[in-house]
């Protein structure tokens, strides 16, 4: 049984108090923004854990009507997060027993609350012994943790678009060489959700043509939000794209959420009629470099599990980082 310092005190706080803490943790990211968080129409919780007046640690659990906890769609690091207080503790451990006994404190309260537990870690943090030693999150759930890759380029205002470019592999950079020549192709600027969700549903099933259709019904309901908060802050989420010059159809597409000196690649489309343009390797190029122009320093590709998809992703040029998903299943 670990025991917990009568300081520290664990409440269920509104996202106005949730955004305070979001604005001022560097932990923080895009997917745990409150204000873009209730776009969703989610069903959240806010719980925050506090010493004193100092606040600790901020927990934002997606749960359904029956208190099953989930990581909304689209979303990465969807989890517990600190602010720069546990920095700031002089000895390791300090940090450490106080790290213990926070997550202590949540999960006594979430086993009373939840049916479950299912969260990432941010990338920075990858001390996950609490979870390794706590073992089950109750009875009947025993705790399971995943070790999840990124692909993420770092320092891009270190980095000149040319540089940039060349860390890209030959493929990549003769493939960009060839769109930029096509006088076919032309940039977008202006977008309409009915031919972003046309060229989603088409990528997808022709990546996955048994989807279930309720998956592929929440995705598009999910899409709707995104296009809705780029109509109203196109700095929170971004599109870059390319059109048929001729036609006007829209033939690829970069979404990005921002936040945090990051952009995080959320939808990554190419008409396959054009896939051998090398349209798409040259609308992630101009992605890449619209987030360098608006001051966002690092690039999440966001998810590089698979060899497929990982072998495509650091062909960009990006390095793998590491980050924990922890769940609990009977």
């Amino acid at each position: 049984m670990i025991e917990i310092s009568k300081n520290l005190k664990l409440e269920k706080i509104n996202k106005f108090t949730a955004q305070n803490f979001w604005n001022e943790s560097s932990e923080a990211s895009f997917f745990t923004n409150p204000s873009f968080l209730e776009k969703f129409n989610e069903r959240l919780d806010y719980w925050l854990v506090k010493k004193g007046d100092e606040k600790l640690c901020l927990w934002p659990v997606c749960k359904s009507k029956t208190k099953v906890t989930h990581p909304p769609l689209y979303s990465y690091y969807f989890g517990p997060y600190w602010s720069n207080y546990l920095e700031k503790k002089n000895s390791n451990h300090s940090k450490f027993w106080l790290s213990i006994q926070v997550y202590e404190l949540f999960i006594s309260k979430f086993k009373k609350i939840y049916k479950n537990i299912y969260f990432n870690f941010p990338p920075n943090n990858h001390d996950v012994r609490y979870f390794i030693w706590k073992k089950k999150f109750n009875e009947n759930n025993k705790i399971l943790i995943y070790p999840k890759y990124s692909a993420f380029i770092a320092e891009l205002n270190r980095k000149s678009n040319l540089k940039i470019l060349f860390s890209f592999n030959k493929l990549r950079r003769r493939m960009i060489s060839k769109a930029k020549k096509d006088k076919n192709i032309e940039r977008a600027y202006d977008f309409k959700l009915g031919e972003i969700s046309d060229l989603y549903q088409k990528t997808i099933l022709r990546k996955n043509k048994l989807i279930d259709q309720n998956v592929l019904r929440q995705s598009l309901i999910k899409l709707k939000f995104f296009f809705s908060i780029y109509k109203k802050d196109n700095t929170l989420v971004s599109l870059n794209g390319f059109r048929d010059k001729k036609s006007k159809k829209l033939i690829s597409l970069i979404m990005l959420g921002n936040a945090k000196n990051t952009s995080n690649l959320i939808l990554n489309l190419s008409d396959i009629n054009y896939q051998k343009t090398g349209i798409t390797a040259l609308a992630l190029y101009e992605a890449i470099k619209q987030s360098k122009k608006t001051k966002n320093i690092n690039f999440d590709f966001n998810g590089s599990n698979s060899l497929v998809g990982s072998d495509d992703k650091h062909s960009y040029g990006s390095n793998h980082r590491l980050y924990f998903e922890i769940k609990s299943e009977t």
